[in-house]
């Protein structure tokens, strides 16, 4: 027989408990961490469409100080259409001076739609030099 033990052991429920404890911890932080990605996703295309925004407004101007006409470029850049954005492909290279845009979660839909990494669609008016959200 043996001797009594002054050690305390968990018992099976106790570690079912802390067990599930952690699981939903991990959870709840691997959603977190998630979210955070796709804010960062969304911060990142506000902040590419406000430069080449500001591109746009500026890109009469500087054709007139080179003596060309007062007009927006007819296409935004020479990446084919289906493709990716990448260093070897960038996006918007006739508004925006290297660096322009590499990020492969960009995606050129047709010579003046593109698709941003949230997922929005954006159009390209050359006449008004517009570059605005699609429906």
């Amino acid at each position: 027989m043996r001797a009594p033990s002054d050690k305390k052991n968990f018992t099976l429920v106790e570690m079912i408990i802390v067990l599930v404890t952690l699981a939903i911890l991990l959870t709840i932080g691997i959603v977190k961490i998630i979210s955070m990605a796709n804010d960062a996703r969304v911060v990142s295309e506000r902040e590419n469409l406000r430069v080449l925004r500001s591109g746009l407004n500026m890109y009469p101007i500087e054709s007139i100080s080179k003596g060309l006409p007062d007009a927006y470029p007819s296409t935004l850049d020479n990446a084919p259409a289906g493709t990716d954005a990448s260093v070897g492909n960038p996006f918007f290279t006739e508004i925006l001076s290297p660096p322009a845009i590499t990020d492969s979660s960009w995606h050129k839909i047709d010579a003046i739609t593109y698709q941003g990494p949230s997922g929005k669609r954006y159009g390209y008016n050359n006449s008004s030099g517009y570059f605005l959200e699609l429906p």
